[in-house]
């Protein structure tokens, strides 16, 4: 199982490795140019569906403004992650179109936590690092603060070095989502798309996480998918059983 697993990955990694026209691989243009030309992503009538599946996401459209963010709704089974694998080009819709601030829909741009995370059987900083050793550990420490786990981190004898065993076995869930969150957040990309992100975490947890994460994507965007609405904040809602989207302010 561990091998298919390592195989379908190596696949997904090879397609993302070849030509790509995307803004973030042209020349001269950086992360923070990539932030300043994306204002605007529009979702039209979205209509996607893995084989086999009883539901998926049908006819879903939303557009979002830089800075904003959107929490995804559902009951369970009714096609949330399968719209998040389509935004976050795991999955191909069978209909209707994405873009970009009116250009092409730049996959690229996108990061994502999906509801299966991979913690590795190596070191906290290294399942963090992920083999960049260009990333000092100041900044392993910053991403921990972010998710409210570097005290634990401090708290454990070797720290950094502290080893997370085979499938995350020495943490918890809701730790090993966070950790699996921090990964992303030493990578800021403008779109950050998460699917129960709150999972195994308690009312003041959530809080604190999504406030992080509304200051993170502050010049970009934020989807989540998750049965927990964050309280005292401004975000959209997306029903997808009733296709009916609308603001809490």
């Amino acid at each position: 199982m561990a091998y298919g697993f390592a195989a379908a990955a190596r696949d997904r990694l090879n397609e993302l490795t070849g030509p790509s026209e995307t803004v973030l691989n042209t020349p001269g243009h950086d992360l923070q140019t990539a932030l300043n030309d994306i204002d605007h992503i529009n979702v039209e009538n979205i209509y996607a569906r893995y084989t086999g599946a009883l539901n998926g996401a049908e006819n879903v459209s939303f557009t979002l403004v830089k800075g904003e963010a959107l929490i995804i709704r559902g009951k369970s089974g009714c096609g949330k992650s399968t719209l998040l694998d389509v935004l976050a080009g795991e999955l191909p819709a069978q209909s209707g179109r994405l873009n970009m601030s009116g250009q092409s829909y730049d996959f690229a741009a996108v990061n994502y936590l999906a509801q299966q995370i991979d913690i590795f059987d190596m070191s906290l900083a290294d399942n963090l690092r992920l083999g960049d050793d260009t990333i000092h550990d100041d900044d392993l420490w910053r991403v921990l603060d972010q998710v409210a786990l570097a005290d634990w981190a401090r708290a454990q004898p070797q720290g950094l070095q502290t080893s997370l065993s085979e499938y995350g076995a020495a943490v918890s869930g809701g730790q090993a989502r966070r950790i699996a969150l921090a990964r992303l957040l030493l990578q800021p990309k403008p779109v950050l798309l998460l699917d129960e992100p709150f999972a195994g975490l308690d009312e003041t947890a959530r809080g604190q996480i999504w406030q992080m994460l509304r200051e993170a994507q502050a010049d970009g965007f934020l989807i989540a998918a998750s049965h927990h609405l964050p309280k005292d904040s401004d975000y959209y809602i997306l029903d997808i059983n009733s296709e009916s989207l609308f603001r809490r302010l």
